[in-house]
């Protein structure tokens, strides 16, 4: 069925291309018709004009040949001047078919005997006709011997040669003529076999050549109609075969730009909606702050007017520590919106987690390990230390409550640039935050939601779902990144990448000594 289905295609593809001038087919069968025509005109007037040739001299040679063996036969009839010995010498000549007339003359002109073929039976019976004429003297040799020669006995023979006439014999040169026809029809003969035989060699030729370029024009239409495209088959080594594994590689780059372009605008998609979900968060955030300022202070007021042994002080203590925890809620959903300033200085984040190491080592259970890796050199970005430690605490306590029964907790601190991470989408050096951890992992769909505000997996009561909406909120503020590697049952680690800050040499040695600290400038 796909035999029949390939020839019906094939035929199609020859129909639709073989009238058009442009097409390849066409020119190819123009040139090879004209080369072969040139070809085979060069060899037919060639061998037309040497075939000719050879003829005319085969028959020049045949009517001298005649003429000669007709001297010699027709000798004694000429000497004796017999017509009946004549005519049995003439009647051998004219039965050659190539033979007009013959004609014996004596030595002083007058003719003895003349024979002429009839027109009707002669090789060419057409009016115009084309003759040779071969003319032969007629020698008669007598043998003398002097009369010492008798006396002596001695055979000394004296040849003498004397003309006592001469034969004409005339042969049809039309015979050429009919030669050089017959060679021509031969060779036209021959020219049309292999004209036909030339036709099909070059059209399954042109078949072999056009099959890849066939299956590369449907495979580019295709590609241009945004379809699914296989990889096409290399052959061969030679242009077509080249062709083909450039089609393959422009087909890998451009799946590969394609799939990059996606991935861009799924990142685009994913950016807009973090930022009209922080828009939203920055908007309630402000307005709940306000009115919890407001109950605030009306608490404050009514601690300074009651005492605190009258009973409804612990109720107003409760509330204002609710209060407190609402507004460190609405700190975080202000840190999502970047509506909570950041104060950017130079900073080693190498430093900042190492001070910090106390403090993940206490927040860890003892049946997680702890692996930390860190440079040697110090890794300046501009940043805020204290929203930095938010953003290592909160990762921290993610991934050790994706691991409740132990595991590994990985911290990597490095320099990295743009060629080590797809996901930094500009080029420069970034100082590279890992926090990893060997849990459950995550799947595609929730990984799609982590870092909205509210979003949480865990049972209630047990986590507010703010802890990566922060993370996320801090991160973009510095310009940095954050990426997700995560596979369910293979553990999850987050990438950020903040760019590292470019100071002068002495600032950097400052820093690497201590000078310059961000939790100092604060104070």
């Amino acid at each position: 069925m796909m035999g029949r289905l390939d020839l019906v295609r094939r035929f199609r593809y020859y129909a639709s291309h073989w009238g058009r001038r442009e097409s390849f087919t066409f020119r190819m069968f123009k040139i090879f018709f004209a080369l072969f025509f040139a070809v085979s005109l060069v060899f037919t007037l060639y061998f037309v004009k040497y075939q000719t040739e050879k003829a005319r001299e085969d028959l020049d040679g045949k009517g001298r040949t005649i003429a000669s063996f007709l001297a010699n036969s027709v000798r004694i009839g000429v000497f004796v001047e017999n017509r009946d010995l004549l005519n049995d010498a003439i009647e051998g000549v004219m039965s050659q078919r190539e033979v007009l007339s013959v004609t014996i003359y004596t030595a002083d002109g007058k003719k003895l005997l003349s024979r002429d073929r009839p027109s009707e039976s002669s090789p060419s019976s057409s009016g115009d006709r084309r003759s040779m004429e071969f003319i032969e003297p007629v020698i008669l040799e007598q043998a003398q011997n002097s009369e010492e020669a008798l006396y002596f006995e001695q055979k000394e023979t004296k040849i003498e040669k004397k003309t006592i006439g001469r034969v004409s014999v005339v042969l049809d040169s039309s015979i050429l003529t009919e030669g050089a026809r017959a060679i021509v029809r031969q060779t036209l003969g021959i020219a049309c076999l292999f004209l036909i035989i030339g036709t099909v060699v070059l059209v399954v030729a042109i078949q072999k050549v056009l099959e890849p370029l066939m299956v590369l024009t449907d495979e580019v239409k295709m590609l241009g109609e945004g379809k699914v495209i296989a990889k096409v088959s290399v052959e061969s080594g030679d242009e077509i075969g080249r062709l083909a594994d450039a089609f393959n590689v422009m087909t890998e780059n451009l799946k590969k730009r394609d799939e990059e372009a996606r991935a861009l605008e799924k990142q685009l998609r994913y950016s807009q909606k973090m930022d009209a979900v922080g828009t939203l968060a920055r908007g309630i955030a402000h307005d709940f702050n306000n009115i919890l300022t407001t109950v605030q202070a009306s608490l404050y007021a009514m601690q300074k007017k009651i005492s605190k042994e009258d009973s409804l002080y612990n109720y107003i203590f409760r509330m204002d520590n609710s209060v407190v925890k609402a507004k460190s809620l609405v700190q975080g959903l202000l840190a999502f919106g970047k509506g909570q300033g950041a104060r950017s200085y130079p900073v080693d984040m190498n430093e900042i987690i190492d001070n910090m190491l106390p403090t993940i080592e206490g927040m860890v259970g003892e049946n997680i390990t702890n692996k930390i890796m860190m440079p040697d050199k110090p890794l300046v970005v501009m940043a805020d230390s204290v929203q930095m430690k938010q953003v290592v605490l909160n990762l921290v306590a993610n991934a050790r409550d994706a691991m409740p029964e132990g595991g590994t907790l990985t911290v990597m601190l490095d320099e990295v640039n743009e060629a080590f991470d797809s996901c930094i989408p500009r080029t420069g050096s970034f100082a590279l935050i890992s926090v990893g951890d060997t849990g459950q992992g995550i799947d595609d769909k929730i990984k799609e939601r982590i870092f909205e505000p509210f979003f949480t997996t865990k049972e209630v009561g047990k986590g507010t779902g703010l802890g990566l909406s922060i993370v996320y909120g801090i991160v973009e503020q510095h310009h940095g990144h954050i990426c997700v590697n995560s596979k369910p049952g293979g553990g999850t680690e987050f990438r950020i990448y903040i760019p590292i800050a470019e100071l002068s040499e002495g600032s950097l040695q400052d820093i690497a000594a201590g000078g310059i600290n961000g939790e100092s400038t604060d104070s």
